[in-house]
């Protein structure tokens, strides 16, 4: 009896240690894939009307990069997803494309290295904003 308590409680532990470790793995931030102060220019382009904004100011470029800094993310496959308005995003070291993003409404973002030559989508798990990225359009 002993026995069969101790395994089930050692099952127990090893089962939320794996769970604890895949969690903490798999969530991450922006700041982990840019570094902010290398971004000279940004680029945005809105889908439902394919708008363009180039943004060069360094306060605004700050303010914008600050927003996405304060988004955590958590890697997704992202499939098939249902949205209503997306952004892409391109950020720009002295004229160089650093990284490509596509911000689907508050949800979604699916980020492109172009140093790496390769793309990761993430859901979104924390309080973001999309409207932050509208107001470049006024």
């Amino acid at each position: 009896m002993k026995r069969i308590v101790g395994i089930t409680i050692t099952s127990i532990i090893v089962i939320i240690g794996a769970f604890y470790l895949l969690k903490s793995k798999s969530s991450t931030t922006f700041n982990e894939f840019v570094h902010t102060a290398e971004i000279t220019s940004i680029d945005i382009i809105r889908s439902s009307d394919d708008k363009e904004v180039v943004i060069e100011n360094g306060n605004d470029i700050k303010e914008l990069l600050k927003h996405f800094s304060e988004a955590e993310l958590m890697e997704d496959e992202m499939g098939s997803i249902d949205f209503n308005e997306s952004y892409w995003i391109t950020l720009r070291s002295n004229n160089v494309r650093k990284l490509g993003m596509t911000v689907y409404d508050d949800k979604y973002l699916l980020i492109f290295d172009y140093n790496k030559n390769n793309s990761t989508g993430y859901q979104i798990i924390s309080v973001f904003d999309s409207s932050n990225i509208e107001q470049y359009f006024d």
